[in-house]
């Protein structure tokens, strides 16, 4: 307050000093003009000079001699009641001074203080009252308000952030570094969609799963935690279609329950003629040849699959074998072709087979005992 009255005093110090020359000037052009007569506008040197009413004012070198008598300006009855005059009075007359006491006619003259202030420069005024919006624009609390409403800020939780949508530790930021990821989970599995999720303090409908890596999100039983079963899908959301869970099926064309080494399929289930989950059959086409089969003494097949066909098997001594050549007798390990007799049929009358243990069996007549012929 005190800075705009100071400058409000210094404003009006040179508006006077130049409305005292324009006045001196005025009065000088217009001689003998009713303002310059009688002792008004001569040259005097103390208040004395003048006649009564008048004041001896300094010209500042504006005219001839230092200073000139001009017509005093007279106090109010107020004013002679009130304390010594301090400048303020004098800018609240220039405040409450209407524009229209302003002097225009060149011949008019000055008579008091107040006429000297309205013969100024009316832009001086407006200098003034520039000067006062100034002061008033300074003193604008529009700026302290906007400043103060970014401190208004009060601490809570002891200063640090929680998920509450607060700014508890006052950074300007809400819930900063407190957000939880959650996954989108349609199926309610606890395994959500990787890369579809919100940043959130609780879980939503959607946004469930703290987690990712489900790779059907519509089906509860498929999951990164999932077993994987036989069946055709990703149950684990490993990349893999029923790995470690697929069955080996082997060839089985005569359904004896054994398949052919070597020839067989993965699959989760059996089809076509890959059925038998077990190999080694030497005999694919004969369902009484497998592997623990009872041995049948043949030249050409092995039934048990143990690798020794027929006369080889210890089983088959002394039997009937046949082989290319015709028919013969399991012999030390071999088919013995002879002409011997399987029966007492292939003998003649009154003749019976006799088994021979290490060659083909002989006829002999009835009631005697012969010899097996060596080999």
């Amino acid at each position: 307050m005190m800075e705009t009255y100071d400058r409000s005093v210094g404003m009006f110090e040179g508006m006077w000093s130049r409305a005292r020359a324009a006045i001196v000037t005025t009065c000088l052009i217009a001689l003998g003009a009713a303002g310059c007569s009688s002792s008004a506008g001569e040259a005097c040197a103390t208040d004395d000079d003048c006649q009564p009413g008048y004041e001896c004012v300094s010209t500042g070198g504006v005219v001839f001699g230092e200073s000139i008598c001009l017509l005093a300006e007279q106090p109010t009855a107020d004013a002679q009641s009130e304390q010594p005059d301090t400048g303020a009075s004098d800018t609240a007359d220039l405040d409450a001074e209407a524009p229209s006491d302003v002097a225009t006619d060149a011949s008019e003259e000055p008579d008091t203080l107040q006429d000297l202030e309205d013969a100024s420069d009316a832009s001086d005024t407006t200098d003034l009252e520039d000067a006062a919006d100034a002061d008033a624009a300074d003193t604008d609390t529009t700026d302290v308000v906007e400043d103060t409403s970014d401190v208004g800020c009060t601490p809570t939780n002891g200063g640090q952030e929680a998920c509450d949508g607060e700014d508890n530790d006052c950074d300007g930021q809400v819930d900063e570094g407190v957000k939880t990821t959650y996954y989108r989970d349609m199926d309610s599995d606890d395994y959500g969609v990787t890369g579809d999720t919100v940043e959130s303090c609780s879980p939503s409908r959607d946004y469930s799963a703290l987690q990712g890596g489900d790779c059907n999100d519509r089906n509860e039983d498929i999951n990164p935690g999932a077993i994987e079963t036989c069946d055709g899908r990703d149950n684990n959301c490993d990349g893999q279609i029923d790995e470690g869970v697929l069955t080996t099926y082997y060839l089985d064309t005569d359904d004896d329950g054994y398949g052919v080494t070597g020839d067989s399929q993965e699959s989760c289930s059996p089809s076509g003629d890959y059925t038998a989950t077990q190999d080694g059959d030497c005999e694919d086409g004969n369902a009484d040849a497998y592997p623990g089969a009872t041995e049948q003494c043949s030249p050409f097949i092995d039934y048990d699959c143990d690798g020794d066909t027929m006369c080889a098997d210890s089983a088959c001594a002394g039997e009937p074998c046949l082989t290319s050549n015709g028919s013969g007798y399991c012999s030390s390990g071999s088919c013995v072709v002879s002409s011997g007799c399987f029966d007492d049929t292939d003998c003649g009358f009154r003749e019976d087979c006799q088994f021979c243990s290490d060659g083909p069996n002989v006829c002999c007549p009835e009631g005697q005992l012969c010899l097996c012929r060596q080999r």
